[in-house]
């Protein structure tokens, strides 16, 4: 017998049964004139649901969203639901060989989307885009080895080493095919796993991929003089704050223009904050290889990209304000690609995902979309799969 049958269409009549912990306002019933509010305790202890049936009368209920509701009652006191608070998102360590690795993934159960961020970036760098997301996917996002709070290793900071990481992570964590969402290091990276380990990934998202702009060709950009700023800040034990000010203060010069600028005229101080709060944890052999153009090393753009077989989303920043993906390498990367859509945001620069967020996601969600149909209910897990 259900909790809805438990009751008789009598005011202020209550019944009790014992139920699972849960607690929720029933939006059908309200609309009918009542509402059945379940009341929650600890698993371990005996919970008593109770049903009730009241007259039309207005009060207010309270939910854990802060979402006020006009409900029926069958007085003037107010109800109030206070539900136990469910973390959304869970945050821990899981160990790749020697090392452990940050990550954190949201708590709902949907089709898993896994992020990876640029380089000297965390993983909180997505949470723009979280909220948004999650409606529909099970996010999971990590810090890179030597960023954020992952643990730091002895100098083997290339795209590749990145890259094996990630796979030891999905093989680790996951037991169906994921979609990858990489921002420009990410980007590299979540190419490369797609195409190594190409029966875990159903979909890549590639913002803005540097190739070589961070490559061979890093001297001959605004970007070397960038990135040694940001090395001889990195893991700076000196407050956000302070470190902010010096990046603000930081002259960027182009090569190419024979320009200066300051860093505080290209980046809001929000993004300096953010920035330098990363630069606090950062080892700094990370940024080593970017520098001296190295951390491409064992990394061939055309043999990763081609090997990718998956639908990919390409995101294209605009070079002439700060994006790192030219219009010829882009090309080349849409010649290779085997089910590619491209998209360019004119006039953004190389954080896509913070400076047109909402762009961005209408854009994601589409391509989400078309890849999760015929997905969700007749995929099989892959532990499944290799069994039967």
């Amino acid at each position: 017998m259900s909790l809805r049958d438990n009751y008789h269409n009598d005011p202020g009549d209550v019944r009790a049964a014992r139920c699972k912990p849960t607690l929720q306002v029933d939006s059908d019933e309200y609309s009918r004139g009542f509402f059945l509010a379940k009341a929650a305790a600890p698993a371990s202890h005996d919970t008593i649901a109770f049903v009730c049936w009241f007259r039309t009368r207005s009060a207010t209920v309270q939910r854990s969203s802060d979402t006020t509701y006009n409900a029926p009652t069958c007085n003037s006191s107010p109800v109030v639901l206070q539900p136990p608070t469910k973390r959304r998102m869970q945050e821990q360590f899981i160990q790749i060989g020697d090392r452990r690795l940050n990550t954190v993934r949201s708590t709902q159960d949907a089709p898993p989307l896994v992020m990876l961020h640029g380089v000297t970036r965390c993983w909180q760098t997505f949470l723009p885009m979280w909220s948004s997301l999650s409606q529909r996917w099970q996010l999971s996002a990590i810090d890179f080895r030597g960023h954020g709070s992952s643990d730091k290793v002895n100098g083997e900071y290339g795209v590749c080493d990145y890259a094996a990481d990630v796979i030891a992570y999905l093989d680790s964590q996951f037991d169906r095919p994921v979609v990858l969402y990489g921002h420009s290091l990410g980007a590299m990276v979540a190419a490369d796993v797609a195409g190594k380990a190409s029966d875990r990934i159903s979909a890549v998202i590639l913002e803005d991929p540097p190739l070589h702009t961070m490559g061979v060709r890093i001297e001959q950009t605004a970007l070397l003089s960038f990135f040694q700023t940001l090395l001889r800040l990195a893991g700076d034990s000196r407050d956000a704050s302070t470190i902010a000010r010096e990046l603000g203060d930081a002259i960027i010069h182009d090569p190419v223009r024979g320009t200066q600028v300051r860093l505080g005229e290209l980046r809001d101080a929000a993004s300096l904050r953010f920035t330098a709060s990363c630069l606090k944890r950062l080892d700094p052999s990370v940024l080593e290889p970017v520098v001296h153009g190295k951390w491409l090393e064992g990394f061939s753009i055309e043999a990763v990209f081609r090997r990718v077989q998956c639908p990919s989303l390409l995101i294209q920043a605009d070079p002439t304000a700060g994006g790192m993906l030219t219009n010829e390498d882009a090309d080349s990367l849409e010649a290779l690609l085997v089910d590619p859509v491209r998209v360019k945001f004119s006039g953004c620069g190389h954080l896509v995902h913070w400076t047109k967020t909402t762009e961005l996601l209408n854009c994601v969600h589409g391509f989400l979309e078309s890849i999760r149909v015929g997905q969700t209910s007749d995929r099989q897990p892959l532990r499944e799969k290799r069994l039967s």
